[in-house]
Protein backbone atom coordinates (compact mmCIF):
# COMPACT_ATOMS: atom_id res chain seq x y z
CA UNK A 1 0.00 0.00 0.00
CA UNK A 2 1.24 3.55 -0.41
CA UNK A 3 2.45 5.93 1.96
CA UNK A 4 1.10 9.24 0.62
CA UNK A 5 1.90 10.93 3.32
CA UNK A 6 5.77 10.24 3.13
CA UNK A 7 7.77 13.70 2.86
CA UNK A 8 10.81 11.60 0.60
CA UNK A 9 11.55 12.02 -2.38
CA UNK A 10 13.41 10.71 -5.21
CA UNK A 11 15.17 12.76 -7.95
CA UNK A 12 17.39 10.90 -10.38
CA UNK A 13 17.88 14.42 -13.05
CA UNK A 14 19.19 17.79 -12.55
CA UNK A 15 17.88 18.42 -8.59
CA UNK A 16 20.71 16.11 -7.80
CA UNK A 17 23.92 17.11 -5.71
CA UNK A 18 26.09 19.05 -7.92
CA UNK A 19 23.59 20.61 -10.44
CA UNK A 20 23.62 24.16 -9.87
CA UNK A 21 19.91 25.67 -10.82
CA UNK A 22 17.65 27.19 -7.92
CA UNK A 23 15.38 24.14 -7.71
CA UNK A 24 18.11 22.03 -6.59
CA UNK A 25 19.38 24.72 -4.15
CA UNK A 26 15.76 25.04 -3.11
CA UNK A 27 15.45 20.99 -2.33
CA UNK A 28 18.64 21.18 -0.54
CA UNK A 29 18.09 23.99 1.41
CA UNK A 30 14.47 22.23 2.31
CA UNK A 31 15.36 18.91 2.83
CA UNK A 32 17.77 16.03 3.79
CA UNK A 33 20.00 14.28 1.73
CA UNK A 34 19.18 10.74 3.21
CA UNK A 35 21.29 8.17 0.36
CA UNK A 36 22.04 7.51 -2.95
CA UNK A 37 19.52 4.80 -4.28
CA UNK A 38 17.48 3.13 -7.44
CA UNK A 39 14.68 2.63 -8.75
CA UNK A 40 12.80 0.30 -10.76
CA UNK A 41 12.29 2.03 -14.56
CA UNK A 42 14.31 2.98 -17.56
CA UNK A 43 15.46 6.58 -17.84
CA UNK A 44 15.34 8.63 -20.88
CA UNK A 45 16.99 11.99 -22.65
CA UNK A 46 14.01 13.92 -23.35
CA UNK A 47 15.77 16.85 -25.10
CA UNK A 48 18.55 17.74 -22.32
CA UNK A 49 16.72 16.62 -19.30
CA UNK A 50 15.88 12.95 -17.73
CA UNK A 51 12.36 11.29 -17.84
CA UNK A 52 11.85 8.08 -16.09
CA UNK A 53 9.07 5.30 -17.31
CA UNK A 54 8.52 2.20 -15.55
CA UNK A 55 9.52 -1.02 -16.26
CA UNK A 56 8.18 -4.63 -15.40
CA UNK A 57 11.50 -5.65 -15.70
CA UNK A 58 13.50 -5.36 -11.88
CA UNK A 59 16.60 -5.73 -13.88
CA UNK A 60 16.32 -2.33 -14.80
CA UNK A 61 17.28 0.42 -12.38
CA UNK A 62 17.60 4.02 -12.56
CA UNK A 63 20.01 5.86 -9.81
CA UNK A 64 19.45 8.70 -7.89
CA UNK A 65 19.39 10.15 -4.75
CA UNK A 66 16.43 10.25 -2.06
CA UNK A 67 15.90 13.22 0.44
CA UNK A 68 13.94 13.54 3.22
CA UNK A 69 11.44 17.10 2.05
CA UNK A 70 10.67 19.27 5.19
CA UNK A 71 7.20 19.73 4.63
CA UNK A 72 5.19 17.93 1.72
CA UNK A 73 4.00 21.19 0.80
CA UNK A 74 7.22 21.35 -1.00
CA UNK A 75 6.25 19.05 -4.41
CA UNK A 76 3.77 21.53 -4.98
CA UNK A 77 6.99 23.73 -6.31
CA UNK A 78 8.67 20.90 -7.57
CA UNK A 79 5.36 19.78 -9.43
CA UNK A 80 5.89 23.35 -11.30
CA UNK A 81 8.85 22.49 -12.00
CA UNK A 82 8.48 19.58 -13.25
CA UNK A 83 5.47 20.85 -15.49
CA UNK A 84 3.10 17.61 -13.32
CA UNK A 85 -0.19 18.70 -12.92
CA UNK A 86 -2.05 16.42 -10.52
CA UNK A 87 -5.93 16.97 -11.44
CA UNK A 88 -5.21 17.00 -15.38
CA UNK A 89 -2.47 14.38 -15.23
CA UNK A 90 -3.31 14.10 -19.23
CA UNK A 91 -1.97 17.95 -19.68
CA UNK A 92 1.37 17.14 -17.85
CA UNK A 93 4.54 16.37 -19.20
CA UNK A 94 5.13 14.87 -15.82
CA UNK A 95 3.01 12.88 -13.28
CA UNK A 96 3.90 12.16 -9.49
CA UNK A 97 3.74 8.90 -7.80
CA UNK A 98 4.81 6.87 -4.96
CA UNK A 99 8.02 4.53 -6.22
CA UNK A 100 9.82 2.07 -3.85
CA UNK A 101 13.52 2.97 -3.36
CA UNK A 102 16.46 1.13 -2.71
CA UNK A 103 19.22 2.63 -0.58
CA UNK A 104 22.77 1.76 -0.57
CA UNK A 105 22.87 -0.73 2.42
CA UNK A 106 19.71 -3.13 1.19
CA UNK A 107 16.95 -0.74 2.76
CA UNK A 108 13.71 0.22 1.34
CA UNK A 109 11.70 3.88 1.32
CA UNK A 110 8.42 4.54 -0.23
CA UNK A 111 9.11 8.20 -2.00
CA UNK A 112 7.33 10.56 -4.52
CA UNK A 113 8.83 10.73 -7.71
CA UNK A 114 8.40 12.26 -11.39
CA UNK A 115 7.52 9.87 -14.57
CA UNK A 116 7.74 10.99 -17.31
CA UNK A 117 4.12 11.43 -19.22
CA UNK A 118 4.13 11.68 -23.09
CA UNK A 119 5.26 9.38 -26.07
CA UNK A 120 9.01 8.13 -26.06
CA UNK A 121 9.18 8.35 -30.02
CA UNK A 122 13.12 9.12 -30.81
CA UNK A 123 13.92 9.51 -27.08
CA UNK A 124 17.04 7.81 -26.23
CA UNK A 125 17.60 5.38 -23.34
CA UNK A 126 19.88 6.19 -21.08
CA UNK A 127 21.27 2.76 -20.55
CA UNK A 128 23.35 3.18 -17.63
CA UNK A 129 20.61 4.13 -15.85
CA UNK A 130 22.86 7.21 -14.60
CA UNK A 131 22.00 10.49 -15.56
CA UNK A 132 24.99 12.02 -14.08
CA UNK A 133 27.09 9.56 -16.42
CA UNK A 134 25.30 10.50 -19.22
CA UNK A 135 24.61 14.31 -19.36
CA UNK A 136 28.51 16.29 -18.15
CA UNK A 137 27.40 19.30 -15.73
Amino acid sequence: MKNLSTRYIFVYGSLMQGFRNPWSAHLHNHSRFISKGSVQGLIYDIKGYPGLVESADPSHRVQGELYLMSSLSFLKDFDKYEECNMKYPQRSQFTRDIIDVKIYGGRTFQAWTYFYNRHLNEKMLISSGKYTRYFVR
